[in-house]
């Protein structure tokens, strides 16, 4: 071996142990992210987390289901159908201005000059008042604010309905991502597969004088390569999974059964406010098809 084979074999093993660092920084920021997102402090996360390991590799079936009862579980279109029923409300309410109210006013109480004529006979008095009020006058204005919410209204419903469809698209776009991913991963471990036999074979050539070292470097070179390429493919198998249980809106049965807050939380709010019995009514909203029907606007 020649003092260049030398040089250039330390080139190629510094430009790897260069790499290392990027990744080091990398599973650190990961590690500080994912910590906020679980709401616990990094050291908390070190001992759930653990040290190093395999890469734990994604499954290769995903149980898609009935895809509308999957996207109702995705919190944005839960979100976007209850604010046009809550809109749809807002339609009634400015309905009933266009009706008569009625009022009844009154007040009962004791007044005298002296503390001691308080209970006397004479010493109460009680007032009552009849309030009748129609806006038979503004039934113009009264009926364009109906307009007004209607039109609020259909805006909620056609962001409802861009919601759900964006939400079929992310599925529909992870699933092939998903697909594509895992199929790259097979064709990249194949790939692998032969440059490891090229290092194998350039490695028994160098020995025998056939080649020279330069050969030796540039087989391992190509293996690293696409042994990198394998595992960014690995990874974005994983990631792809992820997105694709995100637009399938997973993860919402990890709360099945469990109370949304905890009894500490509910102790804590307590002891600040008055919440009575509503803090025990902790189970999410679910409007049924007879509710959902009624969601429309009256006629005018």
């Amino acid at each position: 071996m020649t003092e260049l084979d030398v040089q250039l074999a330390k080139t190629l093993l510094n430009n790897t142990r260069s790499i290392i660092p990027i990744y080091v920084a990398g599973i650190h920021n990961t590690r500080l992210a994912l910590a906020l997102l679980m709401g616990m402090p990094p050291s908390e996360l070190q001992d759930i987390v653990g040290g190093s390991g395999v890469v734990p590799e994604a499954t290769t079936d995903i149980a898609v289901g009935i895809p509308a009862d999957l996207l109702r579980r995705r919190p944005d279109i839960r979100q976007a159908e209850l604010l046009a029923a809550s809109q749809s409300t807002r339609i009634g309410i400015a309905t009933a201005d266009l009706y008569p109210s009625f009022r009844l006013i009154g007040s009962v109480g004791f007044s005298a000059e002296s503390g001691g004529d308080v209970f006397e006979s004479d010493s109460d008095y009680n007032f009552g008042i009849f309030d009748f009020n129609w806006k038979i006058l503004n039934y113009g204005r009264l009926r364009n604010r109906i307009r007004m919410e209607d039109a609020r209204y259909q805006q909620a419903i056609l962001a409802y309905e861009n919601t759900v469809l964006n939400a079929a698209r992310e599925v529909e776009s992870s699933l092939m991502n998903f697909a594509q991913a895992k199929e790259r991963v097979k064709v990249l471990e194949q790939s692998v597969k032969a440059a490891r036999r090229a290092v194998d074979l350039s490695q028994a050539q160098y020995r025998d004088g056939v080649i020279s070292y330069t050969l030796v470097l540039d087989a391992q070179q190509f293996l690293l390569l696409n042994e990198d390429l394998l595992t960014v493919a690995k990874g974005s198998v994983a990631n792809s999974l992820i997105a694709t249980n995100k637009a399938l809106g997973g993860g919402w049965q990890i709360r099945d059964g469990q109370p949304l807050l905890s009894d500490d939380i509910k102790s804590d709010m307590n002891d600040r406010v008055n919440w009575g019995d509503l803090l025990e009514t902790d189970t999410p909203m679910e409007a049924s098809q007879e509710d959902r029907d009624t969601w429309r606007t009256p006629d005018l």
